[in-house]
């Protein structure tokens, strides 16, 4: 994995409390990594990170850096699917909608 010193090398804080500097809460990123691990936008409507309402039907959808995840019922529902596939593939860098 990356290393402290390597170009394009950042030290992430995983529950996003940039003043908890245990060494538990650190993970250091390379460029690849750290794109995953953005807050959700400001311009977030939905409320959750990856999800968004789906203009021609009115349901919530759901998409992890380009994946499309689907269409649900509620925001909730899709949030939950994009921590599902967060999980799968980034595992302990995911930043989710539900923490565990």
């Amino acid at each position: 994995g990356p290393k402290l010193g390597e170009d394009n090398v950042e030290v992430h804080h995983i529950n996003e409390n940039k003043l908890d500097n245990r060494k538990t809460n650190l993970k250091v990123l390379g460029d690849s990594d750290h794109r995953l691990t953005r807050a959700r936008q400001k311009n977030n409507t939905s409320g959750y990170k990856g999800v968004s309402m789906h203009k021609f039907t009115g349901r919530w959808q759901a998409a992890c850096t380009g994946k499309y995840l689907g269409l649900f019922d509620t925001a909730e529902q899709a949030a939950h699917a994009y921590d599902t596939y967060a999980i799968d593939v980034y595992g302990d860098v995911a930043q989710l909608n539900f923490p565990r």
